[in-house]
Order: structure tokens, then sequence, then C-alpha cells
């Protein structure tokens, strides 16, 4: 009986450790995903609005009738 319990810590150990790394790997690969979506996404729409507010603004980031010029 002892030398039946000895060994069952020893895998419960490598089933944690495999059902952790593949969690691991899994958020790593939704972090980059979602850089690739934000990449993908966010900078053509923040170059969208950044002319825009060129177009609506200037360029100092006023509004044209407040600049001195």
């Amino acid at each position: 009986m002892i030398t039946n319990r000895i060994p069952y810590p020893q895998p419960k150990q490598v089933v944690a450790t495999s059902i952790r790394m593949p969690l691991e790997s899994m958020l790593a690969q939704m972090v980059k995903s979602s850089l690739i979506l934000f990449q993908a996404v966010h900078i053509p729409a923040l170059l969208y609005f950044g002319m825009k507010w060129v177009d609506a603004f200037g360029y100092s980031g006023l509004p044209k009738w407040m600049s001195v010029d």
C-alpha cells in the first residue's frame, strides 16, 4: 500500500503542468492574434480619425477659428 501511494503525486504534477502549458500557449496565441487584429483594424481607424481631426481642427489640434493665423 505504501509503495503504491508514493508514485501518485508525480503523475498529478505531470498532468498539472501539461494542462498549464497549453493554457499559457493559448493565452500567448490569443495575445498575438489580438495584436494582429489591433494592427489590422485600429491603426487604419486611427489614421482615418487623425485625418478627420486634421480636416476639422488643423495640424495644431486647435479648431481653425482659434488659430492665430
